[in-house]
């Protein structure tokens, strides 16, 4: 579904070091955060999962040592949080991670 009313895209960088939740894009009571696209690379072997507040939107994905996937521009949401939850992300690594997403957020 798309986000009611005018819509602005935003763009973040990524940067987290070490294993565990990163919360990426904060929530908004009442919203909800739809990822337009998304780049994420890896220092070391690792593996992650894309997650709306505690709860997993995508199975485990396992990235190489020096890797790192891209899901390119789409006009509509590849991942969606629940409304009033983050966006996260869950990793197993030690090492550094780096890349960006564009977002958009409102209400349905």
């Amino acid at each position: 579904m798309a986000i009611k009313g005018v819509i602005q895209r935003k763009k973040i960088s990524i940067s987290a070091t070490g294993a565990g939740t990163s919360e990426l894009v904060a929530a908004v009571s009442g919203e909800r955060i739809q990822i337009l696209s998304l780049v994420l690379t890896s220092e070391l072997d690792a593996n992650i999962k894309i997650q709306s507040a505690a709860t997993d939107l995508t199975g485990t994905i396992y990235i190489a040592e020096r890797g790192g996937f891209v899901v390119s521009h789409q006009p509509y949401a590849v991942f969606e949080t629940a409304a009033s939850e983050a966006f996260n992300l869950y990793r197993t690594a030690t090492g550094n991670f780096g890349g960006s997403i564009v977002y958009v957020q409102g209400e349905l």
